[in-house]
């Protein structure tokens, strides 16, 4: 698939898996950082359409990353949380930080390719008002 993928993780093991899982489902355009900083420098140099953040992600708030992406994006990527403690996500906070879809990591990745499936593909400022 052409679509471009930045994954945020810092955690080695569970960024290894979540390629492995896109590379698999087809995907091959796979980026990945491990903070905030080289997050965002690859965000605006490569212009995702999905992004893949870790709830987790440590010394950073997944949330503000996730508002700070799309806030600095011409076209919106679509922005996956992943956590593997659901049940500790503020549904409010889901809202106010526009995160497409949140995906549950307790279970493992390799449903993540069919979470994708699930959400709309980006679009631009433009067609978003």
């Amino acid at each position: 698939m052409k679509e471009k993928i930045l994954i945020i993780e810092d955690k080695l093991s569970d960024k290894e898996k979540i390629v492995s899982a896109l590379l698999k489902g087809g995907y091959e355009d796979v980026s990945t950082a491990i903070d905030e900083e080289h997050a965002l420098m690859l965000a605006k140099s490569i212009q995702p359409d999905i992004v893949f953040i870790d709830a987790l992600l440590l010394g950073t708030d997944a949330f503000d990353l996730c508002k700070k992406i799309k806030s600095r994006s011409v076209f919106l990527p679509k922005i996956v949380i992943m956590t593997d403690h659901l049940e500790t996500i503020d549904a409010q906070r889901i809202r106010l930080s526009k995160v497409d879809e949140l995906i549950d990591t307790s279970i493992g990745f390799d449903h993540i390719c069919k979470a994708l499936s699930n959400i709309p593909k980006k679009y631009t400022d433009e067609s978003s008002k």
